[in-house]
């Protein structure tokens, strides 16, 4: 759908970039224009949810 979006906005001449992280969730390639780092690992996870330094 995200991608369906910008495509639909560059046809109509704006400039859309997709911005996404790095963490992979499956066999697919990134199609997004910029990334920036991401992980799927259970402890980083963890992490986010429990953040004791927040």
């Amino acid at each position: 759908m995200t991608l369906s979006l910008r495509d639909g906005f560059r046809l109509r001449g704006h400039d859309a970039r997709l911005f996404s992280s790095t963490a992979k969730y499956g066999n697919q390639e990134p199609q997004a224009d910029y990334t920036c780092y991401g992980t799927t690992r259970s402890l980083h996870t963890l992490n986010r949810i429990f953040n004791l330094s927040a």
